[in-house]
Parts: C-alpha cells; structure tokens; sequence
C-alpha cells in the first residue's frame, strides 16, 4: 500500500483552480454585447467593454489555460492514476487496522 502524502503544503494554491472569476467576466461581456450599452460606456466587470461572440474563442483563452495548467498539476500529483477500487481496498485494510487495534469505527 503506497504512504499517503499528508502535507498540505504540497497542494497548489487554491487560485490554481480558480476559473470561475475569468469565466464570468468573459460571459459578462458578451452578454454586454448584446444589451443596449454603447462601447464607450463603463462596464460592471473592469475596464473590459463588450465582447463580439467572433472574438469569444480568443478571449477564453486564459480560462483554457489555467483549465491545462490545473489538469497537469492533477495528473503530477500523488495516486492521482489510482481507481476507485485501489481507494476502497485501501480504506478496507485501514479499518482491518483499526479493528486489530482496537479503535471505533471511524470510516
């Protein structure tokens, strides 16, 4: 059975795996594209203005990314090629353990 990794700080910063914030702001210029807001005037989500739906694919570029970047740091990490049925064996023989020590059911 391979020794569970249990630091913490290992793990990359939550904002790694952040994609919603990009994501909505992306959306919420096309939608402004689509609303009676001149060009000129400010928007509700930064300097950005309204976004054509042609240029959508290169404006979502930077949500692809981190999506990539978060898929390899996934892939990199520790037991991550481990199946469902590796987990559930391994919680079997831990609560053997459990049992042939003598502590209370805790899985």
């Amino acid at each position: 059975m391979p020794a569970a990794n249990n630091n913490p700080a290992a793990l990359p910063p939550p904002s790694t795996f952040d994609i919603i914030p990009p994501l909505h702001t992306t959306l919420s210029r096309l939608l402004l594209s689509d609303s009676a807001t001149s060009p000129t005037s400010p928007s509700s989500n930064g300097n950005r203005g309204p976004l054509s739906p042609k240029d959508l694919a290169a404006a979502v570029s930077e949500v692809r990314a981190r999506i990539a970047r978060a898929r390899n740091i996934i892939a990199g990490m520790q037991d991550s090629d481990r199946t469902i049925e590796d987990q559930k064996e391994e919680i079997r023989e831990l609560k053997a353990v459990l049992e042939k020590i003598g502590k209370p059911e805790v899985l």
